[in-house]
């Protein structure tokens, strides 16, 4: 069962997770992230708790590579994270924070791939399924 298809599915969870485990490194200071709205207290928190939050998802998509049954919560839970931060940073974009930006463009990219290594995991759980005998062929009357 493993094809080349199969193995670009595994590669892109692992490349997901070791970018998600440097994004986890923070935001570089002055790059504009934080706003006059918010106490200062706040953000050191935000930032900490994000950090922890990208290195569970991290770990989660890495560690899906050796246990399939991690492969579709894992997928699942990083596509959440991450359209959650591209639709906060194209809210943010009108006021012109260039990295939050740029972070958006790579965390699309991201979304693309791992959408695409969900549909050969799907792909081939169906063609599992139908070997297997739990799916038909075709349904008869």
């Amino acid at each position: 069962m493993h094809t080349h298809l199969h193995r670009f599915a595994l590669a892109v969870l692992v490349i997901c997770g070791v970018v998600g485990a440097a994004a986890a490194g923070g935001w570089p200071e002055g790059s504009g992230i934080a706003s006059q709205d918010l106490p200062s207290s706040f953000w050191p928190v935000a930032i900490r708790h994000r950090q922890f939050l990208l290195g569970l998802l991290s770990a989660m998509l890495v560690l899906s590579t050796l246990l399939p049954a991690l492969r579709v919560p894992a997928i699942a839970a990083s596509l959440l994270s991450k359209a959650g931060f591209v639709a906060v940073a194209a809210s943010a974009a009108m006021s012109g924070t260039e990295p939050l930006v740029v972070q958006a463009w790579i965390e699309l990219g991201a979304i693309a791939a791992l959408l695409a290594a969900a549909a050969v995991f799907w792909r081939e759980a169906r063609t599992e399924a139908r070997w297997d005998g739990v799916r038909g062929r075709s349904v008869e009357a």
